[in-house]
């Protein structure tokens, strides 16, 4: 079991109507066995994901430019812990759980004066929490829990008033488009990353030609024929040559010609910032919601390949990054993963990873998705198997997570 100092985070993405992040939830677990029903136990974790988020990891690392949104019990709600915690960064849920009251009108009242933003969580039809609708900023709507057909009228009641208006548990693309026709404003759970596959879904010729380009990558095609697909698409010579020419890179080098860039990065991290690329291609940037889950997964299988395996080339920790970079690409295109995985002409070990969950990497990617759910019995399972402390995974997600956000900024 994860000891008492043991600081694992989760993060759910809250997307606009534009499906660009705004904040996060921050969710947290100190063990399988912790249970949040028990009213100490929950109180414990609020806490513990707060002083994670702005001490332990720090606020930029965790939450970017993004608000943080923190679930509270009434006991937090009613102390004195909440105002020690940045106003103009946090967003204060207020739980189904808790009991309402005139005192809690007042403190709401009191709290969004001091600056804080507040939230109504789980809210339902005929919620006993109306008094607090015009104390609140965001009103997340438990979809499972509002009849279908009742949804509407919900939304239209709510609209009267002036908070903002999140679906909660949103899980499929359907669902997405009817929240969106009925005028939600923000949007919280799984829908990005496991939405119906659309087999035969057209690529744009931007995401075409970064899958050619990784798939060169791949079968070390020689220099002539990755300059080729840079010279067809003159956008990916242009961004290949701002990138080498960055700071970041290259701070004193200078370099005109593509075939040169190709040369000075090399083959894997050319490989690695066309994955990237094929992410963060479209209006939504580096804001889209899948390039931080894909990107969290690959920084941190490439971190634990490298301390578990201890005397293992580098280019192994790479495979692992290009491992669980890619293991949402079939979202991000729509189309089938092995289908996509099936063109890259992948190694064996890297194709059977991502299609069968196969061998060391398929055992790290296994871990990175156990991490990311905050399943720890399955991430103890994992850890043993690979020789790593459960104390030193979350040292290492930690890191994960600040190369995630040093990326946003344009610094990894």
């Amino acid at each position: 079991m994860p000891s008492e100092s043991s600081a694992f985070m989760g993060r759910q993405p809250i997307l606009d109507r534009h499906q660009r992040i705004i904040g996060y939830e921050l969710l947290f677990r100190r063990s399988a066995e912790a249970s949040c029903a028990e009213i100490d136990d929950f109180r414990a974790a609020a806490c513990r994901v707060m002083l994670n988020t702005f001490t332990t990891l720090g606020a930029d690392d965790v939450l970017g430019n993004h608000l943080g949104f923190f679930n509270v019990t009434a006991e937090l709600l009613h102390g004195n812990l909440l105002e020690a915690l940045p106003a103009d960064r946090v967003v204060i849920e207020i739980l189904e759980t808790v009991e309402m009251s005139s005192t809690l009108v007042e403190r709401c009242e009191a709290l969004r004066n001091a600056g804080f933003r507040l939230a109504l969580d789980d809210y339902v039809v005929d919620d006993p929490r109306d008094a607090l609708i015009e104390c609140v900023d965001f009103i997340k709507v438990d979809l499972p829990a509002v009849p279908p057909d009742a949804l509407g009228a919900l939304v239209r009641e709510l609209r009267s008033a002036s908070p903002l208006l999140l679906a909660e548990k949103v899980e499929t693309e359907g669902e997405f488009n009817r929240c969106l026709d009925l005028g939600f404003d923000l949007f919280q759970g799984y829908f990005f990353a496991r939405p119906a596959t659309l087999t035969g879904t057209a690529l744009d010729p931007g995401q075409a030609a970064l899958l050619t380009l990784i798939a060169r990558l791949e079968s070390d095609a020689d220099v002539d024929e990755i300059v080729e697909t840079f010279s067809r698409h003159a956008n990916l010579g242009v961004s290949l040559l701002r990138l080498v020419n960055s700071a970041a890179v290259a701070p004193s080098l200078a370099v005109g010609r593509i075939a040169d860039a190709v040369n000075y990065l090399g083959r894997r991290q050319l490989q690695r910032w066309a994955t990237i690329a094929l992410y963060a291609g479209g209006e939504k940037g580096l804001l889209s919601p899948l390039l931080p889950t894909a990107a969290r997964r690959g920084r941190l299988m490439q971190l634990v390949m490298n301390a578990s395996f201890e005397g293992a080339p580098r280019t192994e920790g790479d495979r692992a990054f290009l491992v669980g970079m890619l293991s949402l690409v079939h979202v991000l295109l729509g189309r089938p993963l092995e289908e996509i995985v099936e063109g890259l002409h992948l190694e064996p070990a890297i194709h059977d990873a991502l299609v069968k969950r196969d061998g060391v990497l398929g055992t790290l990617l296994g871990l990175a998705e156990a991490v990311e759910i905050l399943d720890f019995e399955r991430m103890q399972a994992i850890s043993a198997d690979v020789g790593i402390s459960i104390e030193k995974l979350q040292a290492l997600d930690h890191d994960a997570y600040r190369w995630v956000h040093d990326l946003s900024r344009g610094q990894a």
